[in-house]
C-alpha cells in the first residue's frame, strides 16, 4: 500500500516587486501557479525546467523556507511555528553549494552530529557511533570527521552536506542543483551515492535540476516546469521517450534524449 509522503494542493508563491521610481507601489509578481504535486514513499521525483522556471521556488516552498497560498504536507504534517522541529525531522536539504551550506569552524564530525544533538536524540556516545555509520554510508571513513570542510575537495563536502541531511532519517530529501557545481565525474558520483544510499535508508527525494538526463537516470517519476507551472508528469521513461507537451518535447531535444 503506497503512502503519501509529499502532497502540494493548489500551490502559488511569488514576490514583491521593489518597482521603479520614488512613488511607484510595489506590485506582486507570481512565480508558482497553482502547483499540485505528489510524492510517495520511497520515490525518487525529478523536477526539471530551464532557469527561472520557478523549480527552486517550489523546492523552498516545500521546505517553509518561503511564504506561499495553499497547502504543502510532508508525511501528512504541514509546517506551522509551533510544530517547527518535527517538520524538519521528515524533511531535509542539500543545496547547490555544498562549501556555503557547512560551517568553516566546525569539524565535519561535528557538523554530522548537530542535528542529533538539536534533536535531543541519544547520548554523546550513541551519536558518535551515527556519525561514524553515516560516515562509511557516504563513502568516507571515520578520519574525515576530525578535518574541516576547506580539507575537503567539492565532492567531499557534498557527501558531508547529504550525509547532514540524513542523519534524522528524514521522510522526503530536497536536493536542488545538488550536482551542478561538481564537474561530470564527480556530479556522477554523487547521483550513485543517492542510488546506493536509498538501497540502504528508506526516503523519498525531490530532485531538482535543470539536466533532463540526470533527472532520467535517477528518477523514478518526472515532473517538467514552465513558467512556474508543472506542465506534464509522469514516470521517466514516458516524459524521456514519449513526451506529449510541446515544452516537454523541447526539453527532450535540448538534452539530446532520443
Amino acid at each position: 500500500m503506497s503512502e503519501r509522503v509529499l502532497e502540494i494542493k493548489h500551490l502559488n508563491a511569488g514576490y514583491a516587486s521593489h518597482g521603479l521610481g520614488l512613488f511607484r507601489k510595489r506590485e506582486y509578481v507570481p512565480v508558482l501557479k497553482d502547483i499540485n504535486l505528489n510524492i510517495e514513499r520511497n520515490e525518487f521525483m525529478g523536477l526539471v525546467g530551464e532557469s527561472g522556471s520557478g523549480k527552486s521556488t517550489l523546492g523552498k516552498s516545500v521546505l517553509a523556507l518561503i511564504p506561499f497560498e495553499g497547502s504543502v504536507s510532508v508525511a501528512g504534517q504541514s509546517y506551522s511555528k509551533k510544530n517547527r522541529r518535527a517538520f524538519y525531522r521528515n524533511v531535509q536539504a542539500v543545496f547547490q553549494d555544498p562549501l556555503s551550506a557547512l560551517d568553516e569552524r566546525e569539524k565535519i564530525g561535528r557538523t554530522l552530529a548537530e542535528p542529533l544533538v538539536i534533536h535531543g536524540i541519544g547520548t554523546a556516545k550513541e551519536r558518535a557511533v551515527r556519525v561514524d555509520e553515516m560516515l562509511e554510508m557516504i563513502g568516507l571513513d571515520a578520519s574525515y570527521g576530525r578535518r574541516y570542510p576547506k580539507e575537503l575537495s567539492g565532492g567531499q563536502r557534498q557527501r558531508v552536506c547529504i550525509g547532514a541531511a540524513l542523519m534524522l532519517r528524514p521522510k522526503l530529501l530536497v536536493a536542488d542543483e545538488a550536482i551542478s557545481s561538481l564537474d561530470v565525474s564527480v556530479g556522477s558520483q554523487i547521483l550513485n551515492l543517492f542510488q546506493e544510499i536509498h538501497g540502504r535508508m528508506e526516503f523519498s527525494m525531490l530532485f531538482i535540476s535543470h539536466n533532463l538526463t540526470v533527472v532520467y537516470y535517477l528518477c523514478d517519476r518526472i515532473a517538467v516546469m514552465n513558467e512556474g507551472r508543472i506542465v506534464e508528469c509522469g514516470e521517466a521513461e514516458k516524459i524521456c521517450f514519449s513526451p506529449e507537451h510541446p515544452y516537454t518535447k523541447k526539453l527532450v531535444g535540448l538534452n539530446g534524449i532520443n
